[in-house]
């Protein structure tokens, strides 16, 4: 690499909307990928840590500068080449970039005039913080629960495992940890982990209680969580609100360990949360596993007509522009007889008034899922399906579950006259696709809302066998100990979806 330029760079802290922005330009010249020469911005969330915030650059440095036709090993490589760090200084950083053996930069390095406010570093969690004596009274966690009655009665739908042309697909809203701080007050705190890397510093003897308490409780979560699904005995899970840290240190490991293999990526590849694929290794082959982020893609040639809809809208587009919503599409190959099946995951915008949002997110979705089966279909000999997993924020009287299940919008309870009505050739397709699981009362169940937005769709070529009943059979109240979800048995504000398929 070679140094060319150098201009102004900043990292900004903005409160009101709860983001950082890391900014600054970047000329420099790859003997493999050539030469790149723009402005580098990356976005992560106000809370997030350095380290996070410096991984994410690097991805969108590797995504700029090879573009999406590359291996993962191809931007492995790169990513091993670049180095990122912050000067503690009060008005400077610097930027370097390196060549493996690191022998060449600095390539940026550039002197604010305001003073660069570095967003801290968070607290440790290690063991030596987690075993520190306190002088209150630290109250005895409970063991993980052995069973519930609403547990007992689905898994009694799987005790065993499928074969031939049939299989088992569960979608599930795990509940990230970084999203449980103030949002389930009425949940008993021994039952819910709080994401440590939002919380201030507090004074020294709550803070020692107060990691004791949080370590238990996010072990607890992810125990009852890897326990349930196990249970399942699935051959494919979507899942979604998967931590980025709790997947690298919790469930990859454990997945792998029960024959399973598993891909992560975080959502708008930034979030340190996001969507997670699995499946059994021992029925498939992986033949090919992308992931898109909505708001970057949209001026890409294939969405060119979702574009030109979205510019006619200045404040749609820049409401689209600002959403780190994820797109993760496997392809894998069902050893036992050859089928392809192509597997999306998603969880679209969560805004209630942000229909219209959803309904252009959703089409650039199909778009894409139809250019994978497209691409793959002049690789591979097969018959192909398509299972389109995921927590779409949508009920069924939305225009994005009309959209999904019958192929276009005939009734729909949003105004979308803020993009011209749901008429629009964008908001058509052909994969009639229908909810294996139907439209239960509820998949989420929280105080303040219960209702479905959660759904396993498949083509209607393929049969669905059996769907594991939902609540309330049996009744309800299990369900609203502690008011709602999550409690001691369940371990998310969602319920998983389980749905037997056969091909």
């Amino acid at each position: 690499m070679s140094a060319k330029d150098v201009k102004i760079a900043y990292l900004r802290s903005l409160a009101h909307i709860g983001e950082c922005h890391f900014t600054f330009w970047l000329t420099v010249t790859h003997t493999r990928y050539g030469s790149l020469n723009r402005e580098i911005k990356s976005v992560c969330q106000i809370n997030d840590n350095i380290e996070l915030l410096l991984d994410c650059t690097k991805h969108e440095i590797s995504k700029l500068w090879q573009g999406d036709d590359v291996s993962d090993e191809q931007r492995d490589e790169l990513l091993e080449e670049i180095t990122i760090s912050f000067s503690r200084n009060d008005q400077e950083f610097s930027v370097y970039p390196h060549s493996k053996d690191r022998t060449i930069g600095p390539v940026v390095e550039a002197v604010t005039e305001n003073t660069v406010e570095i967003l801290p570093d968070l607290p440790s969690s290690s063991r030596s913080c987690i075993l520190n004596i306190t002088e209150n009274t630290v109250e005895i966690l409970p063991d993980l629960p052995s069973s519930s009655i609403q547990t007992e009665y689905r898994n009694s739908y799987t005790q065993h495992k499928l074969g031939g042309k049939n299989l088992r697909v569960v979608s599930y809203n795990i509940l990230a940890d970084r999203y449980t701080d103030d949002k389930f007050a009425y949940c008993d705190p021994r039952y819910l982990s709080i994401d440590y890397r939002k919380q201030v510093i507090l004074n020294e003897i709550i803070s020692k209680f107060f990691f004791v308490i949080l370590h238990y409780c996010i072990y607890y979560r992810k125990q009852v969580i890897l326990n349930e699904i196990i249970n399942y005995k699935a051959d494919i899970i979507c899942m979604q609100e998967v931590g980025m840290e709790e997947y690298k240190d919790f469930f990859k490991d454990q997945f792998k360990n029960n024959d399973y293999i598993s891909a992560f990526f975080k959502k708008g590849n930034m979030i340190p949360e996001g969507l997670a694929v699995v499946f059994d290794r021992n029925r498939f082959k992986k033949i090919d596993c992308s992931h898109i982020v909505f708001s970057k893609e949209v001026r890409h040639n294939l969405y060119r007509d979702i574009w030109s809809l979205m510019k006619k809208y200045k404040d749609v587009k820049e409401l689209f522009l600002k959403q780190h919503t994820s797109l993760l599409v496997t392809i894998l190959k069902l050893v036992e007889t050859g089928d392809i099946l192509v597997i999306a995951n998603t969880h679209l915008y969560y805004h209630y008034e942000a229909g219209h949002i959803r309904l252009l997110q959703i089409a650039m979705a199909l778009k894409y899922i139809k250019q994978r089966i497209n691409h793959i279909q002049s690789k591979e000999i097969g018959n192909v399906s398509v299972i389109f997993c995921g927590d779409f924020n949508s009920r069924p009287e939305t225009a994005v579950y009309q959209l999904l299940s019958c192929g276009e919008i005939n009734q729909h309870e949003e105004n979308l006259d803020c993009i011209g009505g749901p008429k629009s050739n964008v908001f058509r397709h052909n994969f009639k696709f229908v909810s294996a699981c139907g439209t239960p009362e509820f998949t989420n169940y929280t105080e303040d809302f219960k209702g479905c937005l959660d759904y396993i769709f498949c083509q209607n070529n393929v049969e669905i066998t059996q769907v594991v009943p939902f609540p309330p059979v049996p009744p309800e109240e299990e369900l609203a100990t502690d008011t709602a979800l999550p409690n001691k048995y369940f371990p998310s504000d969602h319920i998983a979806l389980v749905a037997d398929l056969k091909l």
